[in-house]
């Protein structure tokens, strides 16, 4: 059984996807580690990789490969990926994470050490890149919130009420059994 996190940079994908992987003993696999690990590996920093990634059909079909076979040596996943969560067998859930525009800069800036202004740049190009990639590649609008089962936005509460808001959802599909009430 899969469940997806899907959103942009600093949506809350990874903080979630951390407490919900140590509360009910998921694993965790996070697409943009894998990415990560290819552009180091191409001696290329992640902003270079990712104009690599645009210009290579090839390369980005190699790692999301990558990425669904790491996800299928697995019995409970959850996988942080924009679009490569589109294409497994066996989810059973899948959401968006969205958060406002701003509020992402911040906590993309925060969570790399870079100041605002350059995570304006940043977050923005790595937006395209996945939109690019994901419609031209695999014919996937991730833009399009129909697929999901379920959208949570981050920016309109606390880490700890959206886990909540998450976990609930997973309750509500019999995907992890609620504890005892004490």
């Amino acid at each position: 059984m899969n469940i997806v996190l899907s959103g942009y940079p600093a949506s809350g994908t990874t903080t979630l996807a951390m407490r919900l992987a140590d509360r009910y003993s998921f694993t965790r696999i996070e697409a943009g580690e894998i990415v990560r690990e290819a552009a180091e590996a191409h001696g290329q920093s992640l902003v270079a990789f990712d104009q690599t990634l645009c210009e290579n059909e090839e390369l980005d079909r190699e790692l999301d490969a990558k990425i669904r076979s790491r996800v299928a040596e697995y019995n409970r996943v959850i996988l942080e990926s924009c679009y490569s969560g589109h294409r497994l067998d066996n989810t059973a859930l899948h959401i968006w994470m969205t958060a406002p525009h701003k509020q992402r800069i911040r906590r993309f800036a925060d969570r790399e050490g870079i100041s605002v202004a350059k995570a304006s740049e940043r977050v923005p190009s790595i937006e395209r890149s996945i939109r690019f990639r994901a419609r031209e590649f695999y014919g996937i609008d991730i833009e399009d919130r129909q697929v999901y089962d379920a959208v949570i936005n981050t920016g309109e509460a606390t880490v700890s009420e959206s886990f909540e808001q998450l976990q609930n959802l997973l309750f509500e599909e019999d995907l992890i059994v609620k504890p005892p009430s004490v």
